[in-house]
């Protein structure tokens, strides 16, 4: 157990030294699905339901927002996470900034 620990303090160090090239604004640990709350439209009225909307065979544990230009710092940056290195993987997604998303949908319009 001891060295687990030790294994798990050196993949978090790894993890915040490759940090330093990009932003993290946030970090979040998600709670288990069964503490979710589905909320959708049901014959035009809206309900809620406890539990995650889908069966998933994975699910999402963590939740990072990183600021940065450089995708292939982001791309350094979760190849050091700890999940990697215990048997899990780690999905990168670029967001649309709010800015870019009127000016996509502004340029849908005039086509």
């Amino acid at each position: 157990m001891r060295a687990l620990h030790q294994a798990s303090r050196v993949l978090h160090h790894e993890y915040h030294a490759a940090g330093h090239a990009t932003t993290i604004v946030a970090h979040y640990r998600l709670r288990p699905a069964e503490e979710t709350t589905t909320v959708r439209l049901s014959d035009n009225e809206v309900t809620r339901i406890a539990g995650a909307a889908s069966e998933a065979t994975t699910t999402l544990r963590a939740l990072y927002l990183i600021d940065s230009d450089d995708t292939q710092a982001v791309l350094e940056l979760a190849e050091r996470l700890p999940a990697v290195h215990i048997g899990g993987s780690v999905e990168v997604w670029s967001l649309i900034a709010p800015d870019e998303r009127r000016q996509r949908t502004a340029s849908s319009e005039r086509d």
